[in-house]
């Protein structure tokens, strides 16, 4: 139970200190989903799964190489290479593709399959617990208040565009979503160059 407790309170701090990020990719995600309640949920599902799957993966990846998977030369390679998927993703979208349950669920997972501080912290507290089910009920923590608070922002996103947008407005809109996709691209891309320089420098 405490376990449970712990990883509500790192999936919150989580959520709450990366929310400038995964929040307004939230909100893209809302955006380029056409107007209709069922659509939107088919698109926010999937963008959910992605944090998920993503998040899942960096917890289970850590467990089996250890501390080798946050060093910088291997974070700086993974953001690099999100960066650019998410690019192709938005492109794509430009071009006319529709932003469907497969565009969704990979800016789910190459949004989130990066490794910041706070994730490192969660991951060696889940590992620090005495058992198999002290970690999993962690992660289960983590996993579900960062979901529930996407979640509530997707919401907040969708019903604020179904009463102040008219319908002409959604190809709009679509384009807005991608805009910000490619800048929190671009903000990644930055990072990493950044990040190369200044290890280069040392």
């Amino acid at each position: 139970m405490y376990a449970l407790i712990d990883g509500i309170i790192f999936g919150l701090a989580y959520t709450l200190i990366c929310l400038p990020v995964c929040g307004t990719l939230a909100v893209a995600v809302t955006l380029l989903s056409m107007s209709g309640i069922r659509i939107f949920l088919k698109t926010t599902f999937y963008f959910i799964i992605g944090r998920i799957l993503a998040i899942s993966l960096i917890f289970v990846v850590f467990v089996l190489v250890g501390g080798s998977f946050v060093s910088k030369p291997l974070s700086i390679i993974i953001e690099g290479i999100s960066a650019v998927i998410l690019l192709l993703i938005a492109f794509w979208i430009l071009k006319g593709a529709s932003a469907g349950k497969i565009a969704c669920l990979n800016i789910g997972i190459w949004s989130t399959l990066r490794v910041c501080p706070v994730q490192s912290i969660a991951i060696i507290k889940a590992l620090s617990l005495t058992s198999i089910n002290g970690s999993i009920m962690f992660v289960i923590g983590f996993l579900l208040v960062s979901t529930i608070l996407i979640l509530g922002l997707s919401v907040l996103a969708f019903f604020g565009k179904c009463f102040f947008m008219k319908k002409a407005e959604v190809m709009y809109l679509k384009k807005v979503g991608v805009g910000v996709l490619i800048v929190e691209a671009w903000l990644m891309l930055i990072h990493v160059v950044m990040e190369i320089n200044f290890y280069l420098s040392q």
